[in-house]
């Protein structure tokens, strides 16, 4: 039961994420991109290829746009 309260939790999170992205102008969602990368390599002990080489993983094999990405990344570490 506790384990579907995150699942729900971690999606609307998901969705806020995505709907704040979303509102930003093109400036404001690259210093967010750019935090977010150093937040997520700084937390996973990634170095910037590993970093990449995930981003571009899950734009292609999931068909995520930018937006979606960053709202994962950002997704993931609150719940770590």
């Amino acid at each position: 039961m506790q384990t579907n309260k995150i699942g729900v939790e971690r999606d609307r999170m998901f969705r806020y994420s995505v709907s704040r992205f979303s509102s930003m102008g093109p400036k404001e969602l690259t210093v967010a991109r750019e935090k977010i990368k150093a937040r997520t390599m700084e937390t996973c002990s990634f170095d910037e290829k590993t970093y990449k080489e995930l981003f571009e993983d899950l734009k292609k094999e999931n068909g995520w746009d930018i937006i979606a990405i960053l709202a994962y990344f950002e997704t993931s570490m609150m719940f770590e």
